[in-house]
């Protein structure tokens, strides 16, 4: 695994397969390919001994694998994970948040880029309301969530916020990596979060996650490590945390702790 202990973090993709078109992600969607059950219990022997922390997912979306409530379960029996978590869609998540609670999953991140039906459809497909009675549910079975959006030029920052601010998630704003159409995006991330969110709800607070960070849902209050790129806000008015991720306005490279395994088995540094 060659210099890979810098990585305490390692996301791994059990599918590559998706049951959505987002633009910005069909440029770099491969060919579908399910790890099987072994190719993934091999691949957690091999990247045992430098995590402590799995996630489930990069590209793909893990709720289309048969056999993920098993892959949970694996990791979980692992001594010394501290935590398993998983990005989704949504799309299929109100059918599956009770078992994957039961399963052990820490925390589900939700990628979700508008709240408005007719651009939900006219980027994906008409299946916003299942969207939305998926994170209902994961947050009804106690599971932590957050939600991420990536950052468009038509990425309404305000709606977003007040609809997750009703949950009571965290909501982070990713800058689109200069791929595809991120090499035309031209948003600056905290011109266009913050400084929007700042005119409604107040100056904010930049919060010090390098040691901890709180949890404030799924009904759970537990402090824990937060070791991630992310910048965390938090405003006067607004009782929730704004995040951002700035893979280009602010450069996190050098000190970047992710790594990535593939569907298909490659390592890959960069997400």
């Amino acid at each position: 695994m060659g210099n890979v202990a810098r990585f305490k973090r390692i996301y791994i993709e059990i599918t590559s397969s998706c049951n959505l078109k987002c633009s910005f992600c069909q440029e770099t969607l491969r060919s579908p390919h399910f790890m099987s059950v072994d190719e993934f219990a091999h691949t957690l022997q091999q990247i045992r001994p430098y995590t402590n922390y799995i996630y489930l997912h990069v590209k793909g979306e893990p709720l289309l694998h048969p056999q993920l409530d098993e892959m949970v379960l694996q990791i979980k029996k692992i001594p010394g994970v501290s935590s398993v978590s998983l990005t989704t869609n949504a799309v299929l998540l109100a059918q599956h948040a009770k078992w994957l609670k039961e399963a052990g999953i820490d925390s589900i991140n939700v990628s979700l880029d508008t709240i408005d039906a007719s651009e939900y459809e006219r980027t994906k497909k008409p299946l916003l309301e299942e969207v939305k009675h998926g994170i209902n549910a994961a947050i009804e079975c106690g599971i932590r969530v957050k939600i991420n959006v990536v950052l468009t030029p038509q990425t309404d920052v305000v709606a977003l916020t007040r609809y997750v601010a009703k949950k009571g998630t965290d909501i982070r704003f990713i800058e689109m990596m200069p791929v595809g159409e991120g090499h035309t995006n031209g948003v600056e991330p905290y011109k266009k979060v913050i400084g929007t969110l700042s005119k409604l709800y107040g100056e904010p607070c930049r919060i010090n996650t390098e040691k901890t960070k709180e949890i404030n849902s799924g009904n759970d209050k537990r402090k824990i490590p937060d070791n991630g790129p992310a910048e965390y806000y938090i405003f006067p008015e607004l009782g929730i945390r704004v995040g951002l991720i700035q893979a280009i306005h602010g450069k996190f490279c050098d000190t970047c702790n992710r790594i990535r395994v593939t569907a298909d088995g490659r390592l890959i540094p960069c997400l």
